[in-house]
């Protein structure tokens, strides 16, 4: 395979990046694709994806009747067969339990696959995990359990699925007093390194680059990530009308997995990643923010503009929130396409009263799976945006009412 020459800053003479892949660092958080419970007063009866929490351990029915349930919820793993596992977290949430007085003692043990379990024919019990690790309280939420061999074993033997059964141990199982309910909606956070198609092996002058060997520039010395920013619009139409108005912008509101400064990517729709070693400059919803205000700047169309923060009068102010702002691989295959959608709300800061809402979103597929290809498709998908958030504030019908 060739090599790309580009010059190397801050290094003396050239340095040539071997098409090699690296291994690149993600972390990612699942939620279950099934789940299911077995009952020993209904032994040949199987309890899939029923709506409500899982019972584990021993309860007592309205009947009178003293039951034992187990608990199998199982993940995908497909996305990990071509990774190294690094480490590995099952955890989930207690929602009831029957006493707080005896310590926790729930067992999470991998298991065989579960389809369809029934009290009489269980998936057999492979590996037990080490826990929980959590505080003390009871009920508890967050309890996790170490997860990192068994999600080794079922990816080293090819398994696109697995599953872990949540029970009490054998002595303590049909005790009433220790009955526990957690929740269907474990998690499975696992930390692998990837194989993704963007080069690695750097060299000067021929010499393999190490931080001490003149590549520090290139390779970052040690820093933290590589850090990309995303640029404002600013080419409108020219009939674009200019508005007498005041307008501030307030920062974009969003989700958890999103209000960070990492580059976010997801696999599928229950999960998210992130690219290792390379940010954002600021947290996303600080970064939309700022693109919106220079965009409004650039646009020339309303007479002032600025951050809602700064707590100044306000005609209007525009409120925004990220629905999606995440890098898509939606195939094994090629690079991944960018996906950016913004809920756009004008507010009235004197009644509070939202007068105009709507929502725009853009597609961008990148050109080439790596970082800096990734984020110029970033940077083309929020600019369409941008520009119909512009647009769409300045031509609507309500800044043109003459305010008192």
């Amino acid at each position: 395979m060739g090599t790309l020459t580009l010059a190397c800053l801050g290094a003396v003479g050239l340095a040539t990046i071997a098409a090699t892949p690296a291994a690149a660092t993600t972390e990612s958080t699942s939620l279950p694709t099934s789940w299911a419970y077995v009952d020993s007063t209904t032994p040949r009866t199987s309890y899939v994806n029923q709506a409500g929490d899982l019972p584990i351990g021993a309860f007592t029915s309205a009947d009178g009747a003293t039951h034992v349930a187990r608990a199998f919820i199982t993940f995908d793993l497909s996305r990990f067969q071509a990774s190294d596992v690094l480490s590995a977290t099952f955890s989930d949430d207690e929602t009831a339990v029957a006493g707080c007085a005896t310590p926790r003692d729930t067992q999470v043990i991998r298991t065989s696959a579960a389809t369809k379990p029934i009290w009489n024919r269980q998936p057999a019990e492979l590996s037990t995990l080490p826990g929980p690790a959590a505080d003390a309280d009871c009920q508890g939420s967050g309890l996790t359990w170490d997860a990192a061999q068994a999600v080794r074993d079922a990816v080293a033997a090819k398994a696109a699925t697995v599953t872990f059964e949540l029970r009490l141990p054998a002595a303590d199982e049909t005790n009433v007093d220790l009955g526990r309910r957690y929740s269907s909606q474990a998690r499975l956070t696992v930390r692998d390194n990837k194989i993704p198609s963007q080069p690695g092996g750097l060299f000067v002058n021929g010499t393999a680059c190490t931080t001490d060997s003149g590549c520090s520039g290139l390779l970052g010395g040690g820093q933290p990530a590589h850090l990309y920013r995303l640029t404002p619009k600013s080419t409108y139409p020219p009939n674009l009308p200019h508005r007498s108005v005041q307008l501030l912008v307030d920062e974009s509101l969003a989700p958890a997995g999103l209000d960070k400064s990492r580059i976010a990517l997801t696999r599928s729709p229950v999960s998210i990643d992130y690219f290792a070693a390379s940010e954002w400059t600021d947290r996303v919803p600080l970064l939309v923010q700022t693109a919106i205000l220079q965009s409004f700047e650039n646009s020339r169309a309303v007479t002032a503009i600025d951050r809602e923060s700064v707590g100044l009068r306000a005609d209007f102010i525009l409120k925004t929130e990220l629905r999606h702002f995440e890098a898509v691989y939606d195939s094994s295959e090629g690079p991944p396409e960018i996906w950016v959608a913004v809920n756009v709300r004008l507010v009235n800061p004197s009644s509070r009263e939202v007068v105009a809402q709507t929502s725009f979103e853009r597609r961008e597929r990148a050109s080439a799976n790596d970082v800096p290809s990734i984020v110029l498709a970033f940077d083309e998908a929020l600019g369409g945006v941008m520009k119909e958030i512009v647009v769409w504030t300045v031509t609507n019908p309500t800044l043109s009412v003459k305010r008192g």
